[in-house]
C-alpha cells in the first residue's frame, strides 16, 4: 500500500522520518511543478524580506508547521511565530531553496514539495539593520569570515490550491543542521 494514500496521513513514518520519495511515475503536471517551485521560491523571498503579512498569507488559515522541538497550528500561532521568533533571525541572512522534488498529494489533490533550504549569513544583524528585500546594484562588503552557511534543513511542504495559486497547509522542517557560531546572539563585539 502506498503510504501517501492513507486517510488522515502523516508525511512521517513511525520514527519521525520523512516518508520515502515516490518512485512511481508522477501525476504532477508540468504547470503544477513549475508553479509549486515558483511559489516556494517566492515564499523564501517574503521570509528574507521579513514581510510577515505576506509570509502568513501564504499559509492556509488552519495550517500546521512542525519544527525541531515545536509545532504551531492555525493563523494566530503562525503569526506569533513569525513575530516573536523569525524577526530576530532574518537580518543578514539569505535563503536558498534547492533540489526540489514535487509529488502529488493523494489526500488533498495538491502537491508535496520536498527541498533543501539553506540560510546563509552574509552579515551580522547589527551591521545591516532591519530586514529588507533585495536591492539593485548594492555591494555589501562583509567581514568575520562571512558569508557562511548558518543553517541547512530538509523541508517538506504540503501545498493546496487557493484561487489561482498555492498555499501551504502543512510544513515539516526536518534534518536541521545549525552552525551555532552564526546565531544572532553570537555576533562579535
Amino acid at each position: 500500500m502506498n503510504p501517501l494514500r492513507s486517510p488522515k496521513m502523516s508525511l512521517l513514518d513511525q520514527d519521525g522520518a520523512f516518508l520515502p520519495i515516490s518512485t512511481t511515475a508522477s501525476t504532477v503536471t508540468a504547470d503544477e511543478w513549475i508553479s509549486a517551485i515558483n511559489f516556494i521560491n517566492r515564499v523564501n523571498f517574503y521570509f528574507e524580506s521579513n514581510d510577515q503579512e505576506q509570509m502568513a498569507n501564504e499559509f492556509s488559515p488552519n495550517a500546521k508547521a512542525h519544527f525541531p522541538g515545536m509545532s504551531v497550528r492555525g493563523e494566530e500561532e503562525i503569526r506569533a511565530l513569525f513575530r516573536d521568533k523569525y524577526s530576530v533571525m532574518i537580518p543578514g541572512v539569505k535563503r536558498y531553496a534547492t533540489n526540489h522534488i514535487v509529488d502529488r498529494d493523494e489526500e488533498t489533490g495538491g502537491v508535496i514539495v520536498r527541498y533543501q533550504n539553506q540560510l546563509v549569513r552574509y552579515a551580522w544583524p547589527k551591521e545591516v539593520g532591519a530586514p529588507r528585500g533585495p536591492r539593485v546594484a548594492e555591494v555589501l562588503v562583509t567581514s568575520e569570515g562571512l558569508p557562511r552557511i548558518w543553517q541547512c534543513s530538509t523541508i517538506m511542504d504540503r501545498l493546496e490550491k487557493r484561487g489561482s495559486g498555492w498555499c501551504i497547509c502543512e510544513r515539516y522542517v526536518g534534518d536541521h543542521i545549525v552552525d551555532e557560531t552564526l546565531n544572532p546572539d553570537k555576533q562579535p563585539c
